[in-house]
């Protein structure tokens, strides 16, 4: 395995990228259909999984420095129950994998590119991933500390001048049908910040873990933050009325204008979502083809990385084989989301402290 070295604030750069590739433009359709009008306060108590996701990887990682999750497992649960609920754990991060490749597919097809095959994106954005994977971990981490500011400046971009259009009379009455659809909203949202457990691939690679945690909050924090003004924008123009958009961000984009000559910022919106997602598939593409190398006892994961592009691809259309399925398909997801990436390590972290294994000194 390569013993590359990364900074804190690299993979807390990939991180924020790899929640906001979807939740900008998708979250705030899919908040609503919960929380309806109180879906910014489901915003506000969301974080709380990230936090409670990166303590326990982090946790995890002190107590089983330079190994990721599913090495330590095998320490903590034995080989046969580690060895299979490693490969449950992979599987869900490839149907991951799959599901945000099907949806920046349908995205680009129907958006943009009406007439251009969905094979074309499906291939192109998993060869490029592939690639940089080929390159090392480091590669993939300095992209999205490059990469991070003028997504966020795009975003910036967009969302600025529609100011003064928000109408703060749409996000009333609060609570008007009390905290239960708060509530669900909140846990609907744990689809992105369950992405935090794909930290424990990296930390072996951190230069400093006690960074780690500081700059691990701030991507939560930040993350956070960009549901919350995402939310309200769209809440704020839109109203109710967004529900009947499945990206109602590229909606408002396409009515922005800035500095009276700059108009119709939706393509800033798809070079905002080709680079995210692109580094969200990057993320849990490693994660899966390393997380197979140790599964399997591979000295080397480099030659899995043609295998599961090939299985990532397959799955792009198998499991989401159109956009009906794929849009119906959000509750299972977030069950087998909160299952694996939530569940599963608190699981393995108690497990560790019941069986007596103590936190080592860290670098």
């Amino acid at each position: 395995m390569q013993q590359t070295k990364i900074s804190p604030a690299q993979v807390a750069s990939l991180l924020i990228m790899a929640v906001l590739s979807t939740s900008m433009l998708s979250a705030p359709n899919f908040a609503f259909r919960e929380a309806g009008r109180d879906m910014w306060i489901s915003a506000i108590l969301s974080p709380a999984f990230g936090f409670i996701i990166l303590f326990t990887v982090v946790a995890l990682h002190r107590i089983f420095p330079g190994r990721n999750l599913i090495q330590y497992s095998v320490n903590i649960l034995g080989a046969p129950v580690s060895k299979a609920l490693g490969l449950l754990f992979l599987f869900n991060a490839l149907l991951l994998n799959g599901s945000q490749t099907r949806q920046f597919i349908d995205f680009m097809s129907l958006s943009y590119f009406t007439r251009t095959p969905s094979i074309v994106f499906t291939l192109s954005i998993t060869l490029v991933a592939a690639l940089a994977i080929r390159s090392g971990v480091e590669i993939i981490s300095r992209i999205a500390g490059l990469l991070a500011p003028i997504s966020i400046f795009i975003v910036l971009i967009i969302i600025l001048p529609l100011t003064y259009s928000i109408d703060l009379e749409r996000l009333m009455p609060v609570m008007e049908h009390g905290f239960r659809p708060i509530g669900r909203g909140a846990m609907a949202l744990n689809l992105w910040f369950s992405m935090f457990v794909y930290l424990t691939f990296f930390l072996p690679h951190v230069t400093s873990n006690k960074g780690m945690l500081r700059w691990g909050s701030i991507s939560v924090t930040t993350a956070a933050l960009c549901f919350i003004f995402s939310f309200i924008y769209t809440l704020g123009i839109m109203g109710s009325a967004l529900k009947a958009f499945t990206y109602p961000f590229m909606v408002i984009s396409r009515y922005t204008q800035a500095f009276e000559f700059l108009a119709h910022l939706d393509s800033l919106v798809m070079l905002f979502w080709v680079i995210d997602v692109f580094l969200r598939v990057c993320m849990t593409y490693y994660c899966v083809v390393v997380g197979f190398a140790h599964l399997f006892g591979l000295r080397d994961h480099v030659p899995l990385i043609l295998p599961v592009g090939v299985i990532v691809t397959l799955f792009t259309y198998w499991s989401y084989p159109n956009t009906i399925v794929f849009a119906s398909s959000g509750s299972l997801v977030a069950v087998s989301y909160t299952i694996f990436n939530f569940i599963y390590p608190l699981i393995l972290l108690a497990a560790a402290k019941l069986r007596g294994f103590a936190a080592q000194s860290s670098n």
